[in-house]
């Protein structure tokens, strides 16, 4: 199938699960899902969907508007990492002495997720350790 085909033509991509599908009623409105997406992302004056496609597979690609992406310069995740941090400098602030796991618990990351968000910190000179891991704190450096 070609990609101007795809929006054009109703067929099953996979005839045995669609039968499957179909038999247990979860199908409905049959081929016309990226003909409803099309019609959506004119609707909310979205960016076109693009196709990409060989006799295997298919892709779509859906971009960010222009005002998603005004003034974005940051990589992906890079918002939630640094969420991540002010909420671990908080905790500091507020409990120097307050262990790995109790970070990681406090907010809902696993242990190793805190362990390398504390070793940004610590590599960027944000904060340190004093003391052991057992009898230390922590102390924010700026």
């Amino acid at each position: 199938m070609k990609v101007e085909e795809l929006c054009g033509r109703s067929l099953p991509r996979n005839p045995l699960l669609f039968g499957l599908m179909q038999r247990i009623s979860l199908v409905e409105k049959i081929g016309s899902g990226l003909m409803r997406i099309q019609n959506a992302m004119k609707e909310y004056d979205l960016p076109c969907i693009e196709f990409e496609a060989d006799e295997n597979w298919f892709k779509i690609i859906f971009r960010r508007s222009e005002e998603e992406t005004a003034g974005q310069d940051k990589e992906p995740g890079e918002e939630i990492r640094e969420k991540t941090r002010k909420k671990i400098l908080n905790l500091i602030r507020e409990y120097p002495e307050i262990s790995l796991n109790d970070i990681a618990k406090n907010i809902d990351i696993t242990k190793r997720q805190a362990e390398l968000h504390l070793n940004k910190l610590k590599e960027e000179n944000i904060i340190m350790r004093v003391g052991s891991r057992r009898g230390g704190y922590w102390k924010i450096i700026i």
